[in-house]
């Protein structure tokens, strides 16, 4: 029962405040930690497993981790009935786990129980065999002049003429030098650190004179060095990249080399028959036995390799065979050696990145002097067909390839396969993620200092490539950010005080704000690189298959959303007013670029000409404002065509005396090649400075049929300036609705006067009409027209795409406009002061 393990979670809450002291807490809790411990049809609520993540960390506990099955509790009901779970788990803290860094969780296995037996070991499962730890180069070495002179005796040594064979004993002399000179130096560096700090407090004690100050110093200066190599040497053993700045978090460094040190170590292997290895030999001779099987080679003939090569399309020409051949220059091997990471693993020789980092004005002269036919593994493989394949094509396909066949794939290079109706659960494994990389003991260790990078680096990178596919969930990207959120202000183990909302977070430094990103602007930011590489690549295969689909007489920007489309599609279409927003033509031929419809004036925000266009036609494309036969434009056509405005801006495009096609060219870029940072501001912004957003929505009421508007006008700091309802009776068209909203929203600005004003919508078609300067032939036909003749009064006007989470006031003004004008219930009042509260 719910209420049950709320009583479990106050007890454990209860014990934690009675002692001080280590502790561990183990045995049947009745809950999960992430929906990847629940194999069952329906999903656990989220509301229970965040309530049993909270207790956990106020309580300072995490868990211990396991080995052995996956789940501890079955129900014993037949399929599709089955319900597994791990419920049962041992969890300790932070002080608990040092004091046991061995303590190791087993399942154990019975026939009598609905739940599995848990073994707590508290010496684990020790090596059964050691080896001597290789020598490595130590990162805080660095700090000391005098090992150049090791280093420069050793490579002095190389021959070369054979420089492989004294390689490796260059590298073992000066690497042993270099520990023998650390040992006989600093000795054990916390001992020295300790001894240090206890004769600076014994100095502190005595009468103070100069001696005693200046010896003082140089005691500080000494521990101060030593310490910053402690804190050194474990970041280099942590293997904690993204920390690369801030405070020192030497605990935090520490505990997490423990950890990896005892996640890398392989206590046992099973072979193919599902037979325990756990001998050294055995697990040797396995892992041998499972890379040559993986990259075993068929061995192919010379026949079969011109049969694959003559029947291909040559692509490498000889001068690109040529480049690929040649030899690695000492330039292009540098530029490599310096885009690494200073302290990650090293390679069999015990050298890190950092290593030639720095010393490469002495190592780095030293550093130069058949077909693969690999086979596919067909045990490995799986074919997945779809719904629409006929079963006997899938038999025959399935017997061509010789692999088994699966219902569906869950995760493919670490993104869904497919996404269906519950895409909550579809994104849960990300939620998973965030919070086991979170949750963990070792980010207690962390500094705010330390969060913030954290949250910068890592956890906003977890969700990073499912974003560039598909659009996460509203409801799921708000869960997302709660729990980062939750991070931010009690990482520390100890629930603080929210003292901003995660949407003042995101905003800049300089505005209050910490700089993080905004998951959902993001979002939009990513799938806008995909959505404008369906554009600007037209040839690739993705553009290929998706115009084919979607729309193969037309282009993106025109595209429907279809029958059925698939999530990815739909995803890609909800980007396309931000890629309008940023996107604009480039003037190469102007012979497809339309003068009147295209947006191609480097001139925010529409990019449009504003002039209208004349009842007789006239120009049509914009090569026709070139002089005939110059590339030079027509100062006079353009002058009696345009207003001045239009004139000068068009007049301010440059034109190259070489003709090239027409483009797209993203405006937000300086060099005009798309950026997700400049979309992430596009996507992520209040009004500018001086500018108005007006938002816009539609209402529809059956029986009597009436259409309702409502808008809501902000100042860039989102204070509330106006607001205005309408309704008109005898309509019940929803496209009509939000016409009539758009109209009242432009009103409202000409009639307060405002010259620069930003209108936000959550109807694609109607900003879509605006935007582009289309009057349909639809409905909302003479609305729309009389829409963009009131726009032209306003001297800068932007229309914008808004998501109906970001448009929920306007919304509810139109829903409440049914009950008269300026007549708002309280409930829409509330929602008002909610949403400039950024709640």
């Amino acid at each position: 029962m719910v209420h049950h393990r709320r009583a479990t979670w106050s007890l454990l809450r209860s014990l934690r405040l009675d002692s001080p002291l280590p502790w561990v807490c183990g045995g049947d809790f009745n809950e999960i930690l992430v929906q990847s411990e629940l194999d069952s049809r329906t999903r656990r609520p989220d509301r229970q497993l965040a309530d049993f993540r909270a207790a956990l960390l106020h309580c300072g506990l995490s868990d211990l981790g396991f080995s052995g099955s996956k789940f501890t509790w079955t129900n014993r009901r037949a399929f599709p009935a089955t319900v597994r779970a791990r419920l049962d788990r041992f969890c300790a803290s932070t002080t608990w786990k040092a004091d046991y860094p061995t303590a190791s969780v087993c399942y154990l296995q019975t026939l009598y129980s609905d739940h599995l037996p848990v073994l707590l070991s508290l010496r684990g499962q020790s090596p059964t065999y050691h080896r001597r730890r290789p020598l490595r180069y130590e990162a805080w070495w660095d700090r000391f002049q005098e090992i150049g002179a090791f280093i420069s005796k050793a490579w002095g040594g190389i021959s070369d003429s054979v420089p492989h064979l004294s390689w490796g004993r260059a590298v073992r002399d000066c690497l042993s030098s270099l520990s023998g000179w650390s040992w006989q130096r600093f000795g054990r560096i916390p001992l020295q650190i300790k001894r240090l700090e206890r004769d600076i407090l014994l100095l502190r004690r005595a009468p103070i004179t100069e001696a005693s100050k200046l010896q003082e110093a140089s005691l500080r200066a000494v521990l101060e060095a030593l310490i910053h190599s402690e804190d050194t040497k474990w970041k280099q053993r942590g293997k904690a990249a993204w920390l690369d700045k801030g405070d020192r978090n030497t605990k935090y460094f520490h505990a997490r080399a423990s950890a990896r040190r005892k996640k890398n170590y392989i206590e046992w292997l099973s072979d193919g028959e599902g037979n325990r290895v756990d001998s050294r030999v055995g697990i040797q001779r396995l892992i041998c036995s499972y890379f040559r099987e993986l990259f075993q080679s068929t061995a192919p003939s010379g026949v079969d390799l011109e049969d694959v090569i003559l029947d291909g399309t040559w692509v490498v020409n000889e001068e690109m065979h040529a480049t690929l051949c040649r030899p690695f220059t000492p330039a292009e091997v540098s530029s490599a050696l310096f885009s690494m990471s200073p302290l990650k693993s090293p390679g069999p020789d015990g050298l890190p990145p950092i290593f030639f980092q720095k010393f490469w004005p002495i190592v780095g002269t030293k550093v130069f002097s058949r077909a693969s036919g690999l086979a596919i593994n067909l045990h490995k493989s799986r074919v997945v067909f779809s719904r629409a394949t006929p079963e006997v094509v899938a038999e025959d396909i399935t017997a061509i390839l010789g692999v088994d066949r699966c219902a569906r794939h869950e995760l493919y290079l670490g993104v869904p396969a497919a996404v269906g109706r519950s895409r909550h659960r579809c994104f849960a494994y990300i939620m998973d993620r965030v919070w086991k990389r979170i949750q963990g003991w070792k980010v207690r260790f962390l500094s705010q200092a330390g969060r913030e990078i954290l949250i910068k680096a890592v956890l906003t990178a977890i969700p990073t490539f499912v974003m560039s596919c598909f659009r996460l969930p509203r409801r799921f990207v708000v869960k997302l950010e709660s729990l980062v959120s939750s991070f931010w202000w009690d990482g520390g183990g100890r629930r603080g005080l929210r003292w901003k909302s995660w949407r003042s977070l995101c905003e800049a430094k300089a505005a209050g704000g910490m700089s993080f990103r905004c998951f959902e602007a993001f979002n939009s930011a990513l799938l806008a690189k995909q959505a404008w590489r369906l554009i600007t690549r037209p040839d690739s295969l993705v553009a290929q298959l998706f115009r084919a689909r979607y729309y193969p007489h037309g282009d993106f920007f025109v595209a429907a959303l279809g029958d059925r489309p698939s999530y990815c599609w739909r995803s890609f279409f909800g980007v396309r007013a931000l890629i309008v927003e940023g996107s604009r033509r480039f003037v190469g031929s102007g012979a497809h670029i339309d003068i009147w419809h295209d947006r191609w004036i480097p001139r925010p925000t529409s990019f449009m000409i504003q002039t209208p266009r004349p009842h007789d036609g006239g120009l049509q494309f914009v090569c026709e404002l070139l002089r005939p036969g110059y590339r030079e434009w027509d100062l006079g056509v353009i002058q009696d065509t345009f207003n001045v405005d239009d004139a000068a801006a068009i007049l301010s495009i440059p034109l190259g005396r070489c003709v090239e096609p027409d483009s797209w060219v993203w405006h937000y870029s300086p060099n005009g090649i798309f950026s997700v940072r400049s979309a992430y501001r596009l996507a992520w912004k209040p009004p500018a400075q001086g500018f108005i957003k007006i938002n816009f929505d539609g209402a529809v009421r059956s029986g009597p049929p009436m259409v309702g508007a409502g808008v809501i006008a902000r100042d860039s700091s989102g204070g509330c300036l106006d607001w205005r309802s309408a309704v008109q009776c005898h309509m019940d068209n929803p496209l009509v609705a939000e016409a009539l909203a758009a109209r009242l929203a432009i009103e409202m600005a000409v009639t307060n006067g405002w010259t620069s004003v930003v209108v936000e919508g959550d109807c694609a078609t109607v900003i879509h009409h605006l935007a582009t300067l289309t009057v349909p032939f639809s409905l909302d036909r003479p609305i729309i027209r009389d829409a963009l003749a009131l726009a032209r009064s306003i001297p800068t006007i932007e229309f914008v795409f808004a998501r109906r989470s970001c448009n929920r006031v306007a919304h509810a003004i139109a829903s409440a406009s049914f009950l008269g004008p300026r007549s708002l219930p309280d409930s829409v009042l509330d929602l008002i002061q909610k949403d400039l509260a950024n709640e």
